[in-house]
C-alpha cells in the first residue's frame, strides 16, 4: 500500500471593506483545518486500505495496478467528517468503497467507482453514509 500525502498552499481571504483577514472566512478555514488531524489536504491510495481518523478527507484512488477496496471508518468515529473519493486512473479496475461492518452507503454495503475522474462525496447521516 502506498499513501502519499500532498500539502496545498495556504489561502488568505481579505475583506475588501476593511483590508483585514475576514473573520468569517478565517473561522471557516480553521474549521476545515481542524476537520483533518494533519495539514495534508489529500491522499493518494493505490491498494486496499481501511481509513483512519488521520486519513485526509480527499482521497485520490489510483487503481492502475489492480482493483482494490477502501473501507470507511465506523460512522461513530466520523460524525463530523466528509470524504471525497475520486478515481484518477484510466484502467477498467474498480475502486470499491466499503462501509464499515454492517453500515451502508445509501442503503448498500459497497459502492463501486469504475471510470476515471468519477467521484463520490459521502457524509455520515444517522446510521449510514449518504452520497451527496
Amino acid at each position: 500500500m502506498t499513501i502519499t500525502a500532498k500539502k496545498l498552499p495556504p489561502i488568505t481571504f481579505i475583506n475588501p471593506a476593511t483590508g483585514d483577514i475576514d473573520r468569517v472566512w478565517r473561522d471557516l478555514l480553521e474549521q476545515l483545518v481542524s476537520d483533518t488531524t494533519s495539514a495534508d489536504r489529500f491522499t493518494v491510495i493505490d491498494s486496499t486500505t481501511t481509513l483512519t481518523v488521520g486519513t485526509s478527507q480527499i482521497i485520490l484512488a489510483d487503481a492502475s495496478a489492480g482493483p482494490f477496496t477502501i473501507t470507511m471508518l465506523p460512522i461513530a468515529d466520523s460524525l463530523t467528517r466528509r470524504y471525497i473519493i475520486k478515481k484518477i486512473d484510466s484502467t477498467a479496475n474498480a475502486v470499491t468503497v466499503d462501509a464499515d461492518g454492517a453500515e451502508t452507503i445509501d442503503g448498500a454495503l459497497t459502492m463501486i467507482i469504475n471510470t476515471q475522474y468519477d467521484a463520490m462525496q459521502i457524509v455520515p447521516h444517522g446510521t449510514e453514509w449518504s452520497i451527496v
